[in-house]
């Protein structure tokens, strides 16, 4: 009963989504508070300046929750989003119904295709499909924006397509505050860092306080607990430092910050979350309560990760650059350790 009543309530939002599809005044920049009204999306949504439209086409399919066919031949790869109960030969409910929102929402209708600035990098996985976020050409309606908006997935950006990442947050936000569609079921809430072994192997995100910062071979370490050698942690890479501190993040002052960390959950002396773009990492503030920490960090020279270390990425980005930045190697006398990131 509970299953058929949490089916219905999204069908009736869903439908509310759709009734923007309707002839209508397009949306326009210059009056937020009717967008909203109108798609249940923040003015904010409709900003897609770190993005360039490259085309439009007409949909003419929907594969699964995250590939879009169109007229003209190209399959699109719909950035941003993870269902987490997304299984390809038997889908989970709820994207389940995400197949039939974005059917009845796209299919014979023109879109405008929106990528990276960046010809070279994040516009083409590694089985040809684009890589983009999608509008509706009639209304500017944000598909990502409203699979979000319903509570039907969650926000999951990689290091070439991060753009989107404030809005896409702000609109898992309001969903999660509802308790809309994932956010009403206890295995896909934000859990708290004591929790974190439960979900080794699966992509999560994970809340908690910052216990102390750890540098060992330029990685910084962020411990959130006691025994580094079984409590959860976040680890940012030597390559990718210099995009969190350009993003505004102060490594040595944030021992005592409550964050969010989203990711794959590994096990690496425990569970364990590489960082490789500042989206994965919102801060939320400063919790008073935490005690003073001697500093340590996770490195331990009889810790090889294993294979199953890997973090799988949606994406497929074939981009080297980025496949640079993301395997990192570090050797030392009594240490070989390898961390596969293919994001």
């Amino acid at each position: 009963m509970q299953c058929k009543a949490i089916v219905t309530r999204f069908l009736i939002l869903s439908s509310l989504f759709l009734a923007a599809l309707m002839p209508a005044p397009l949306l326009a920049q210059t009056t937020p508070p009717a967008a909203q009204q109108t798609t249940g999306q923040p003015a904010a949504a409709n900003d897609f300046s770190g993005l360039r439209e490259t085309g439009m086409d007409i949909v003419t399919g929907v594969i699964d929750p995250l590939t879009i066919t169109l007229k003209k031949g190209d399959i699109i790869h719909l950035t941003g989003l993870d269902y987490p109960d997304l299984d390809y030969y038997t889908p989970g409910r709820f994207s389940q119904l995400a197949i039939k929102v974005l059917r009845d929402m796209l299919v014979g209708k023109t879109v405008k295709i929106y990528q990276t600035q960046n010809p070279e990098i994040g516009r083409q996985n590694r089985m040809g499909q684009r890589i983009a976020h999608l509008k509706l050409k009639d209304n500017d309606l944000w598909v990502q924006g409203t699979i979000l908006r319903l509570g039907l997935a969650r926000m999951r950006t990689t290091t070439s397509n991060s753009q989107m990442a404030e809005q896409m947050r702000a609109l898992e936000s309001q969903a999660r505050k509802e308790k809309l569609g994932i956010w009403g079921l206890v295995a896909y809430q934000i859990h708290n860092v004591d929790d974190a072994h439960f979900y080794i192997g699966s992509y999560q995100i994970i809340e908690g306080t910052i216990h102390n910062i750890g540098m060992k071979n330029n990685r910084v370490y962020f411990n959130f607990g006691d025994n580094w050698r079984t409590d959860f942690t976040a680890s940012i890479g030597p390559l990718n430092k210099r995009d969190f501190r350009n993003a505004g993040y102060d490594f040595q002052n944030m021992s005592g910050q409550k964050v969010r960390v989203r990711g794959w959950v590994s096990a690496y002396n425990g569970p364990y979350i590489e960082l490789t773009h500042p989206s994965q990492l919102e801060v939320l503030g400063t919790d008073t309560t935490t005690p003073e920490h001697p500093t340590e960090t996770k490195e331990n020279e009889s810790a090889i990760p294993q294979k199953n270390d890997a973090l799988p990425d949606p994406e497929q980005d074939a981009n080297k650059d980025a496949i640079r930045k993301t395997k990192i190697l570090s050797t030392k006398k009594d240490l070989e350790k390898t961390l596969i990131l293919n994001q």
